[in-house]
């Protein structure tokens, strides 16, 4: 994922990051530096299970508008722009795939394009929501199943920052299915 805080503020010219005194709201489970006590969007955003506020069914909120106001005020815009491209469907489990790594350093098409099977191998959550005929697991009534919810949420090599990150996600393209 584009390094970006939940907040919508761009990380990469951050005068805290570059000294490397700070590692983002998203390594620091939203207590870094500036703000010791936690920060409370960034909390806010965890508790939904959101990867930033863009993708919360109430964006942009009272506190994200007042809270943003005073340090952050491209932050909105940012999260505007990062949603024309976010909400559309990327994967079948919620990862965003234009964000990812392996997509270019691995030659990865994405459980999309390549059928549930992905640089890695056979994804069992891709070729379950296959299987059963759903575009993505936001359209299953089951979801979160174990094995979605395992690697979201338990993962802690390889799951979301913050945990169910792309269970968000899922909510956000079910909403904009209907």
């Amino acid at each position: 994922m584009r390094n970006v805080t939940i907040c919508g503020e761009y990380c990469d010219g951050c005068q805290h990051l570059v000294n490397d005194e700070c590692a983002g709201c998203r390594e620091e489970a939203g207590c870094v530096k500036m703000w010791e006590s936690g920060c409370t969007i960034y909390q806010c955003a965890a508790d939904k299970q959101l990867f930033h506020c863009g993708f919360c069914a109430d964006f942009p909120c009272k506190m994200l508008i007042d809270t943003t106001s005073k340090w952050n005020s491209n932050g909105i815009n940012h999260l505007e722009e990062l949603m024309k491209e976010q909400s559309v469907v990327q994967s079948r489990c919620g990862l965003l795939c234009n964000e990812c790594e392996y997509k270019e350093t691995c030659g990865c098409g994405g459980c999309l394009e390549t059928k549930g099977h992905p640089f890695h191998g056979e994804c069992p959550v891709a070729i379950c929501c296959q299987n059963n005929g759903y575009m993505h697991c936001g359209e299953c009534p089951n979801m979160p199943c174990e094995q979605l919810y395992t690697y979201s949420c338990l993962d802690q090599e390889h799951g979301d920052k913050p945990s169910g990150g792309r269970l968000g996600v899922l909510r956000c393209w079910a909403r904009n299915q209907t």
